[in-house]
């Protein structure tokens, strides 16, 4: 991040930890009129990511090729 300009800060990081979590709920929650579907029995899973997330690790779930 520090070639980028911003400081290798506590604040900025939880800041970032933040917005990840943020993010993660906003992929996995359903939205109106959207072909996204909700399943109770998988939302666990789907919240693997925002736990990390807000841990400050990274993607455990990796990304689907």
């Amino acid at each position: 991040m520090e070639l980028l300009g911003y400081p290798d800060e506590e604040t900025f990081q939880m800041r970032m930890s933040v917005r990840m979590a943020m993010h993660c709920l906003h992929i996995i929650l359903p939205r109106e009129q959207s072909f996204d579907c909700f399943t109770p029995a998988t939302f666990p899973v789907s919240l693997i990511d925002f736990r990390a997330a807000l841990a400050g690790e990274g993607n455990l779930q990796g990304f689907a090729d």
